[in-house]
């Protein structure tokens, strides 16, 4: 049994991302696939505690002060570095233990994984808390709301879960206008996904080939938000001529700090693009000259 992991472990790291997506996804359908009935009911039952136990550990800093350093930490040291009880972190730890958050190396003795160092990120933490604190909400409703609907598709941003959730009668759009810290945890959750999700070089380089000449547009941002990427675009390319163009709903645009070098306009995915034959950023972060 150890060899064939070992050779399923050496053949995943030396194939490219898209053949070590499907060798996960592969395995993860064969692992399910020999569950009892137990093992099935309990992996659904307890999924969402994976999320809030998480919180508690990103609100701990559980998993920055374990990937902080190559050796482990013993239980001891990290209730006093966090003041926590140490017979609560003791029942805390061995869960994420459990599910891998962290590796249990000896009694009371931890130490961080791969999952803990992706926990401890900038990313792993906004995911966390985005989803903890806005979408798991949401979440919880949709049974209700979907009955209460009598399960048909909804199609009005102001009829749906969300404000059943929050209890805000509005859009998202409105909501985050009211609570401009849920905005702030949103706007700054988009920015970590997207600045990973974004080849800049080949971006950069993509635009440069277009030679732009001054009074033209260069790029338009569809869907940029509060525009962070079309800042760090122009930061990128701060000589090359043209003008850039951030779109968004009205509400966004209201909000969006104004960009050196970037115009704001209000814009609706749905209807059709104003700005033809230029270099554009789809919400996907795929490009194309339309």
């Amino acid at each position: 049994m150890e060899n064939l992991l070992d050779q399923i472990k050496a053949i995943a790291e030396g194939v490219d991302e898209q053949t070590r997506r499907a060798i996960t996804e592969s395995l993860r359908k064969l692992s399910i696939s020999l569950e009892d009935s137990e093992d099935t009911v309990e992996r659904i039952a307890f999924a969402p505690l994976q999320l809030f136990a998480a919180k508690i550990g990103v609100d701990l800093h559980i998993f920055r002060r374990l990937a902080a350093v190559e050796s482990s930490t013993g239980l001891e040291t990290l209730a006093h570095e966090t003041q926590a009880d140490p017979l609560l972190l003791g029942r805390l730890l061995r869960y994420w233990a459990s599910v891998s958050m962290l590796t249990e190396v000896d009694v009371d003795t931890f130490a961080a994984n791969n999952i803990t160092k992706v926990l401890a990120s900038p990313k792993g933490e906004s995911y966390v808390r985005v989803y903890y604190e806005l979408v798991s909400p949401v979440f919880y409703e949709l049974p209700k709301f979907l009955e209460r609907t009598g399960y048909v598709n909804p199609t009005n941003p102001s009829e749906l879960p969300l404000q059943d959730a929050y209890g805000f009668d509005g859009d998202m759009f409105a909501y985050f206008e009211t609570f401009p810290q849920k905005q702030a945890l949103f706007n700054t959750h988009m920015e970590l996904q997207r600045n990973l999700i974004t080849n800049w070089d080949t971006l950069c380089s993509l635009i440069r080939s277009k030679h732009p000449v001054p009074g033209e547009v260069l790029f338009v941002d569809v869907g940029g938000g509060n525009g962070h990427q079309s800042r760090r675009i122009r930061a990128e390319l701060p000589d090359v001529p043209g003008e850039m163009i951030l779109q968004d709903l009205p509400q966004v645009m209201a909000s969006a700090e104004s960009i050196t070098g970037v115009t704001k306009m209000n814009y609706d995915i749905f209807t059709p693009q104003p700005v033809r034959g230029k270099l554009v950023r789809h919400k996907k972060a795929t490009w194309d000259e339309s």
